[in-house]
C-alpha cells in the first residue's frame, strides 16, 4: 500500500510525488523491472477541506440578489399599485414580470391568425395549389415549392409526350415565348408594379395582401419563363456531356463568363430606376419590365451554370465548390422554413421609427440570415435529418427486397428453361 511510504511531514505536492513513485516503483520494478517517474504535480484533497469565500463571490451574490429582489417588487408594484394603468414609476415597472410576460407573448397574436388560416386551408398546401388561392397566411412563403412542383409536373409531361428532340425545340420555344407575356398582361391590366416594394406592412401581412404578389409574383404559369431555360439547360448539358464537347476551344470566352456575376448585380440595382421620389412609371413600362427582368435574370444564371458544369474557368467555380458550403446548404431548406417568421417577429418588435440606410439595411439582412441559420440548425438535427434518414432507409430496404425478389425469379425461369432443354 502507498500510504506505508507516506510520511507524518508530508505536506507539499514534491513529497507527494516522491512517495508515489517510491509506491510505483517497488510494485513495476518487482514485476516488470521498470522504474517510473512522475512529472505533474499531485494534489490530494481531504474531506475537511476548506474553500473560503472570495470578495468577487460576494458581489456576484448581491447582484444576484439585487436583481432578484427588484423583480419581486416591480412585480407587486405592478400587481397591487398600478394594476391596469400604464402611469407609475416607468423604472420599476422594467422589472415586472407580468408586463415582461405579457411581451414575451405578444407573438402570438401575429401567428394565431396564421394557425386559424392553417386549418382551414391547410390542405391547398398538401395538394400544391396554394399559389393560386389568395388572403391566407397558412405557409406562405411555400409558394415557391407549390409552383415548383407544378412546373415540375409540365416539364414531366412535356418531356414524355413528346419524345423527338425537334419537336421538343419546337414546344419548349412557344412555351418561352408564350410565358414573356403572361407577366407584363398582368401587371398591365391589373395595374400592378413590376416588382414587390417591400414595406412594413406588406411584411406583418406575410405579403398575402400585396396584389403584386397574389398575381404576378407567386402564381406558376408567370415563372414558367425561367423554368423552361432550366429545363433546357439540362438537355443541352446532357447532349454536350453526350458528345463529349471539348471545352478548351472555349476558353478564351472566360472573360465574358466573369461578367456575369456583375451583370445580375447591375439588373438587380436597375430595378431601382423605376421607384425615384416624385416620379409614377407608366403601366406600360412597368409591364415591359415585368416581362424581361425575370428571363434576362434567369439566362444569366443559364450562363453561369453552363460555365460552371463544363469548367469554363477557374475563379467562381473553386470558390462555390468550397467544403464550407456543405454544412449551410444541408439546413438550407430549414432555413426556408423558418426565416420568413422571423422576420415577421423581427418587424414587428420595432415600436421606433428606424432612418433606413444602406449600411442599416445590410445589417439587418445578415443579422436576419445569420439568425435564421442559427435557429435552423436545432430544426435540422431535431426533425429533418432524422426523419430523411427515416425515408431512405425504408425506400432503400424495398429496392433491396424487390431486386432479390427479382433475381428469385430469374433463377426459378433459368432453372424451368433447363429442365425444359434436358
Amino acid at each position: 500500500m502507498c500510504k506505508d511510504y507516506l510520511k507524518p511531514n508530508t505536506t507539499s505536492s514534491k513529497d507527494l510525488n516522491l512517495v508515489i513513485e517510491q509506491c510505483l516503483n517497488t510494485s513495476f520494478w518487482e514485476q516488470y523491472k521498470l522504474k517510473t517517474r512522475i512529472k505533474e504535480d499531485t494534489k490530494c484533497h481531504t474531506q475537511e477541506q476548506y474553500y473560503p469565500i472570495e470578495p468577487i463571490d460576494i458581489v456576484v451574490a448581491v447582484i444576484l440578489l439585487c436583481i432578484l429582489m427588484l423583480n419581486l417588487a416591480g412585480s407587486v408594484y405592478d400587481i397591487l399599485i398600478v394594476k391596469k394603468s400604464y402611469s407609475g414609476n416607468k423604472w420599476l415597472l422594467y422589472f415586472s414580470i407580468k408586463r415582461n410576460w405579457s411581451k414575451l407573448t405578444e407573438t402570438q397574436k401575429l401567428i394565431g391568425p396564421e394557425i386559424e388560416d392553417c386549418r382551414r386551408d391547410g390542405w391547398q398546401n398538401m395538394l400544391y395549389i396554394n399559389n393560386y388561392f389568395d388572403n391566407t397566411r397558412c405557409m406562405a412563403h411555400t409558394w415557391y415549392v407549390a409552383a415548383d412542383m407544378q412546373l415540375f409536373i409540365l416539364g414531366t409531361f412535356t418531356l414524355v409526350l413528346i419524345r423527338s428532340d425537334q419537336r421538343r425545340q419546337v414546344v419548349l420555344w412557344a412555351m418561352f415565348v408564350l410565358s414573356l407575356f403572361t407577366a407584363p398582361l398582368h401587371t398591365y391590366f391589373q395595374n400592378l408594379y413590376d416588382n414587390i416594394i417591400i414595406s412594413p406592412e406588406v411584411i406583418l401581412d406575410f405579403f398575402v395582401k400585396d396584389p403584386t404578389f397574389n398575381h404576378s409574383y407567386k402564381r406558376g404559369h408567370t415563372n414558367m419563363a425561367c423554368y423552361i431555360l432550366g429545363l433546357s439547360l439540362g438537355l443541352i448539358i446532357y447532349k454536350l456531356q453526350q458528345k463529349q464537347l471539348n471545352i478548351e476551344k472555349y476558353k478564351k470566352y472566360k472573360y465574358m463568363f466573369w461578367a456575369t456575376c456583375p451583370m445580375m448585380i447591375i439588373l438587380i440595382l436597375c430595378r431601382g430606376l423605376m421607384y425615384m421620389d416624385g416620379v409614377t412609371p407608366h403601366p406600360a413600362l412597368k409591364a415591359i419590365c415585368a416581362g424581361l427582368y425575370r428571363p434576362l435574370f434567369g439566362l444569366l444564371i443559364f450562363l453561369f451554370i453552363l460555365g460552371m458544369v463544363f469548367k469554363l474557368e477557374n475563379v467562381y467555380r473553386p470558390t462555390l465548390e468550397w467544403r464550407g458550403w456543405t454544412s449551410a446548404v444541408r439546413v438550407s431548406y430549414s432555413v426556408y422554413i423558418v426565416h420568413l417568421m422571423l422576420i415577421l417577429i423581427s418587424v414587428s418588435s420595432i415600436t421606433t421609427l428606424n432612418h433606413l440606410t444602406i449600411y442599416e439595411a445590410l445589417l439587418s439582412s445578415f443579422g436576419t440570415i445569420t439568425f435564421s441559420f442559427l435557429c435552423a440548425v436545432p430544426l435540422w438535427l431535431l426533425v429533418e435529418s432524422p426523419i430523411s434518414q427515416v425515408v431512405q432507409q425504408v425506400t432503400s430496404s424495398k429496392k433491396t427486397k424487390s431486386s432479390k425478389m427479382k433475381s428469385i425469379d430469374n433463377s426459378i425461369v433459368s432453372s424451368s428453361e433447363d429442365k425444359k432443354m434436358n
